[in-house]
């Protein structure tokens, strides 16, 4: 499973057409695709309904997961690519479990100065999180509503080059978002629209990173396989039937198997303690 997370402390920055659009570009390549709406006004979840009044021949199925920052940590098994829309305002507790779930956050960015400032606290904090310190939660920016014939491109451009942030592509306004939207569709989804020929082409390298990702993502996960499936202990000599016991001070340890993958799991350890804990305090 591939998990996107759209994070953005300010809302109306676009996050749910972000979200939308890359759940849709997933399911037309023939993905099983979740939107998973953990936002409070549940655009998204808003948008599949009317999504769901289309014939599937034409637009491909979408599932719908209705999340809570709570449960994020479980999204259905089902899915092979889970995107989740997030409300504004995400920090603390609830951005951690966000990046604990997530393979990729990414940044919807403007260009107000406004917008800015909140994305380099929002980034600040997450990179003091230890799976996106350890590089297993890749971060990424997504520039949206430029308008055409100003520097607002260079400006984001500039912002994201010195803040390190990836910026994977930038999406010009357009009202056709704004309708695609109204009746449950993306841009992937109007295949006679000449608007295909203008913006489609600015989300092509968007897409081809985060299927670079995806690909780096499977990469560690077969790797991180042996770890799981480490050899039982051998049987004492002498020993016989399953009621035989083994002393553990004459048993040799089990073989560490994939040691980067244990680092990485030990790396997460004290997150997952801490949202284990939290989680029961808060009940």
């Amino acid at each position: 499973m591939f998990t996107i997370a759209i994070v953005n402390r300010k809302g109306g920055c676009g996050k749910s057409t972000l979200a939308t659009h890359l759940a849709a570009h997933f399911a037309r390549q023939g993905a099983a695709v979740m939107l998973g709406d953990v936002d409070r006004q549940q655009s998204s979840r808003q948008w599949l309904r009317l999504r769901a009044q289309h014939p599937p021949r034409k637009v491909p199925p979408i599932a719908s997961w209705v999340a809570d920052p709570q449960h994020v940590l479980r999204p259905p098994p089902d899915a092979s690519h889970v995107v989740l829309d997030t409300p504004g305002g995400l920090r603390g507790l609830e951005l951690a479990r966000v990046a604990l779930a997530a393979d990729v956050v990414l940044l919807p960015l403007s260009a107000s100065l406004f917008d800015r400032d909140a994305t380099l606290q929002c980034l600040a904090e997450l990179r003091g999180l230890p799976r996106v310190a350890q590089g297993r939660c890749r971060l990424g920016a997504v520039g949206l509503r430029l308008h055409p014939q100003t520097a607002e491109a260079e400006t984001l451009q500039a912002f994201a080059d010195q803040a390190g942030l990836p910026l994977l592509g930038q999406l010009r306004e357009h009202p056709a978002y704004q309708r695609c939207l109204e009746r449950g569709l993306t841009l992937f989804d109007m295949s006679a629209s000449p608007v295909r020929l203008t913006d489609l082409p600015q989300w092509a390298p968007v897409t081809a990173q985060l299927e670079v990702w995806r690909q780096a993502c499977e990469a560690e996960r077969r790797a991180e396989r042996p770890l799981r499936a480490l050899p039982a202990r051998a049987p004492r000599p002498g020993s016989e039937g399953p009621a035989s016991r083994l002393d553990p001070l004459e048993s040799p340890p089990p073989p560490l198997g994939n040691v980067p993958a244990l680092q990485r799991v030990l790396g997460i350890l004290p997150e997952l303690l801490s949202l284990r804990f939290s989680s029961r305090r808060g009940r």
